[in-house]
């Protein structure tokens, strides 16, 4: 495998700055090509079998933060149930 595929230029810009991979197709070979298609094959894959697990993360945190607020209201309307109870009690005595 020849030195311009082991090469990655980017800049600030881009959103996969240390992944993006950019070669000259008319500098390589063949065999160079075939190589250079398939780590792109593999990194787009890659890519993708991350971007399905960070969606997956980010549906079951939405799940937990609906949880949270609803146990939240829940707890505040029970402390508030038990405030107006203790008031009751006080004003009776």
């Amino acid at each position: 495998m020849s030195n311009k595929l082991k090469e990655k230029v980017h800049d600030k810009k881009d959103v996969l700055e240390e992944s993006l991979i950019i070669a000259t197709a008319r500098d390589m070979s063949r065999e160079d090509l075939e190589q250079f298609a398939d780590r792109m094959r593999i990194d787009r894959n890659s890519f993708l079998a991350q971007l399905g697990t960070l969606k997956e993360k980010i549906k079951n945190l939405e799940l937990r933060l609906s949880q949270k607020e609803q146990d939240y209201y829940f707890n505040m309307r029970n402390l508030q149930m038990e405030l107006v109870v203790l008031q009751n009690q006080l004003e009776k005595k």
